[in-house]
């Protein structure tokens, strides 16, 4: 029976792991994910692993092709099996991959499984694994560690928050019950989170930022996560694939023109939409002419041209939300508030 493998950051790791690794194969992949740490956040290293299949079987090999900046902290391998809690149904489930809720060194903890087999999924899992483990902020999901048992299906382990995502918060919860004092909380915590991907050296793009890639948690509040599209931007660097979710995506991201940091901040606008309707954006609009609900394509052409915004009516909403989202909504990317702008913003007004 083939081990479990762990990597772990040292400031997670349960108190029980050991420090010896389980098998030679682990030491390898360890050692192709983060041979190439640097003691500069800021240097480049580069490193990659690659699958492909032989005769069915999933096997690894390392390649130079891509740069990265990789994690400074210590990583270190455990023992410990993963155990699934909370029934026998996912957290969450998407195209490619699956949350569970689950236990590892006696904390709880959500672990991210690949459902693709796909060689071309299993690359952009280990970039997303990389990318998350660099990131130490308090407004972003944590990174606990990688486990696999064989690479192809090696699960993302990060810190579990217990109250889901905000697009499932709003759902279940009226406007009564969700304030806007705990709203504002919720709002600058998103922020933050902005501030501190977008002042990163180099910067990080989100990219694919809504409401369900927000997390909230009872005690430790409000986080960012899923960065499987996510990317470092270099100096002077204009991203051209149209990644994310159409009803939170920029004008010059649905143009196809190319975008960068302000992309976030008109996404960001949107989610202030959900705060006041608890609804998706642009939920029950109509066509003008037709009185038929907006087509997605009309929406997106809508959008684009800066002639459409979703709704901000809801229950005793502050004027200032509309005012900021306005700012972020803007149809130039020159014209939208950076992320640090909208710090500075919200610190002076009031919930």
């Amino acid at each position: 029976m083939a081990a479990t493998a762990c990597i772990l950051s040292t400031s997670t790791l349960p108190k029980n792991a050991t420090k010896k690794s389980s098998s030679s194969n682990t030491g390898l992949i360890i050692g192709v994910i983060f041979g190439g740490v640097k003691q500069t956040q800021t240097r480049a290293a580069t490193t990659t692993v690659s699958f492909h299949y032989d005769n069915e079987n999933v096997v690894y090999q390392p390649n130079d092709s891509w740069d990265r900046n990789l994690p400074t902290r210590a990583i270190r391998t455990g023992t410990g099996p993963l155990k699934t809690i909370l029934g026998n149904k996912p957290l969450a489930t998407g195209t490619y991959g699956e949350v569970w809720c689950e236990t590892y060194g006696g904390q709880q903890v959500a672990n991210k499984r690949m459902k693709s087999r796909a060689p071309r999924q299993g690359q952009k899992f280990i970039d997303e694994i990389i990318q998350m483990s660099q990131l130490d902020s308090d407004y972003i999901v944590k990174f606990v560690g990688a486990s696999w048992t064989k690479p192809i299906e090696i699960e993302c382990v990060v810190e579990y928050m217990d109250l889901g995502d905000l697009r499932s918060y709003l759902v279940d919860r009226s406007p009564a019950q969700f304030t806007w004092d705990q709203k504002y909380q919720c709002i600058l915590s998103i922020v933050r989170g902005l501030v501190y991907l977008h002042t990163y050296r180099p910067p990080i793009i989100h990219r694919d930022l809504k409401s369900r890639n927000v997390l909230l948690d009872s005690n430790k509040g409000t986080k960012l996560t899923d960065f499987g599209t996510s990317r470092i931007a270099e100096e002077d660097d204009l991203m051209t694939n149209g990644i994310g979710t159409y009803q939170w995506m920029a004008p010059e991201v649905i143009a196809g023109t190319g975008y960068s940091a302000p992309a976030d901040i008109y996404s960001f606008g949107i989610i202030l939409s959900e705060f006041c309707t608890h609804e998706v954006p642009y939920a029950g609009m109509r066509h003008p002419q037709t009185g038929k609900l907006l087509a997605q394509h009309f929406l997106l052409s809508e959008v684009r041209e800066g002639r459409l915004y979703p709704s901000f009516d809801g229950e005793n909403v502050p004027a200032w939300v509309r005012d900021v989202a306005m700012q972020c909504l803007q149809l130039h990317e020159a014209d939208r508030p950076t992320a640090l702008e909208l710090s500075a913003i919200l610190s002076r007004v009031k919930p």
